[in-house]
């Protein structure tokens, strides 16, 4: 031990970061010991630097006239308006948690729901009307697509069939729309469905009765001409049919698209089509509901590979295609809560700041599925509209619409329980209805031979 301790060594010597002695301000057991910025930096000032074209700074640089009388006149004009948002008060913050007595659509607010247009396509006897809303053309009004089709029994001989594109044109005397029909194109059959590409609006598919499906583009064509005293700038519309192809499913009950270039076509004898659209109409993949009734009656896409599917004994089925590959194609298919009868209308919409489905069968039941929770107990509403199968929402899905009878239309609050209708005028019972997206248009029939259109101020 004493040879040990006698055995020196070269002495390594860290030198400290500090001066030795000196004290250290602690400022917290977190943070470092090092001393205090002396001064800061001035790029992270928190003085608040305002520009000179803002207008919290004063500024003589402006020594413009201003024309006092205009400038009266202006404001005389947009007090009305000005006055009537002040009345409306704050707007309120949209909770996500909010329950459905609190919800958007206002309890004690009544919709304005009129009468707009009538619009006379013609037809046979007991035909039933189809249409589709395209993109919004002018004043918030989307251009239309309407269409009959005859009774059939089993194939469709119906040769006189047309296709008629309406546009809204807007009045010089008024702030009003005019819908205008622009374009009469012939069918050769009965369209049994439309759906309008949601990604481009300008596009639209249909399927006839002897099941062709059809991709058609609306355009417009604008044409300078000359009246000696102006040259002028008209508009003529055009519908051109893209592709088409035929299924070997027959004719389809429902047409969606997943995608910008994917539409599905569901087909009564319980296959899904999913079809690729581009300079030709290619048949993907087809996809079959393996369940005991599989007979289709309704369907809406969701996303790019889910949709729901309702069948005829009442059955609803939510569907995820997880590979549209053809060599291993795939669907997954859970149920959701069924119905007593057969599935005629399904709506995506959003449900209390949920995305969800609303069901309608042939009674008029309606259910309320949420897909972001579809473990949870469906929701039944119970509207006082029996034996309405054919039903729009609006787009908060707090207000039901139906046809009802002579060209009326009829509207249920989810929210209120208000149940009112506007009368109309014509003759006969809707059995169509279609609300556009932006939730200010409705269409339906077909009364005899006439569409009726009503206007909602929301």
């Amino acid at each position: 031990m004493d040879e040990l301790s006698e055995y020196s060594s070269e002495i390594l010597e860290f030198m400290p970061t500090q001066q030795l002695g000196k004290q250290c301000k602690m400022v917290g057991a977190c943070v470092s010991t090092d001393f205090e910025a002396s001064s800061q930096d001035k790029s992270v000032e928190t003085t608040l630097r305002l520009h000179t074209s803002t207008q919290t700074e004063l500024s003589t640089s402006l020594q413009t006239h201003v024309d006092e009388q205009r400038l009266a006149l202006w404001l005389r004009k947009i007090y009305p308006a000005v006055e009537a948002q002040l009345l409306k008060g704050i707007t309120p913050l949209n909770n996500c948690c909010e329950t459905v007595d609190h919800a958007f659509t206002s309890s004690n607010e009544k919709l304005k729901v009129q009468i707009y247009q009538k619009i006379t396509v013609g037809g046979t006897e007991n035909s039933q009307g189809i249409a589709t809303w395209l993109s919004v053309h002018t004043n918030n009004a989307p251009m239309l697509v309407v269409s009959t089709r005859s009774p059939h029994d089993s194939w469709c001989d119906h040769l006189q069939q047309t296709l008629k594109l309406l546009v809204p044109n807007r009045m010089q005397t008024a702030n009003l729309v005019v819908y205008t029909e622009f374009k009469n194109l012939p069918l050769k059959a009965c369209l049994g469905c439309l759906s309008t590409n949601t990604f481009n609006k300008s596009i639209f598919a249909g399927s006839t009765m002897d099941g062709d499906i059809h991709i058609w583009g609306c355009r417009s064509n604008n044409r300078v001409g000359d009246n000696k005293s102006s040259i002028t700038l008209a508009s003529t519309y055009e519908i051109d049919e893209l592709c088409c192809s035929a299924s070997p499913h027959g004719c389809a009950v429902a047409l969606c698209w997943s995608s910008e270039n994917r539409l599905l076509s569901f087909h009564s004898n319980g296959f899904i089509i999913s079809w690729v659209v581009g300079k030709e109409l290619i048949l993907e993949n087809d996809f079959q509901i393996k369940v005991q009734v599989s007979e289709i009656t309704a369907a809406i896409c969701l996303n790019a590979n889910t949709c729901v599917v309702g069948v005829k004994d009442g059955s609803l089925f939510l569907c995820t295609i997880t590979s549209f590959g053809t060599m291993r194609k795939q669907m997954e298919v859970v149920p959701l809560k069924k119905h007593s009868f057969m599935i005629t209308t399904l709506i995506k919409t959003v449900f209390n700041n949920c995305p969800s489905v609303l069901s309608c069968d042939l009674s008029g039941q309606v259910l309320c599925h949420s897909i972001s929770h579809p473990e949870e107990e469906s929701r039944v509403l119970r509207i006082p509209l029996p034996f309405k199968n054919a039903i729009a929402c609006s787009k908060d899905g707090h207000v039901i619409y139906s046809p009802g009878a002579d060209g009326s239309l009829e509207y249920y609050n989810i929210v209120s329980g208000v149940h009112s209708i506007v009368k109309g005028t014509l003759r006969g019972k809707g059995n169509f209805i279609a609300c556009s997206d932006n939730g200010n248009w409705i269409i339906t029939g077909l009364y005899a031979d006439d569409f009726q259109i009503f206007y909602i101020d929301n």
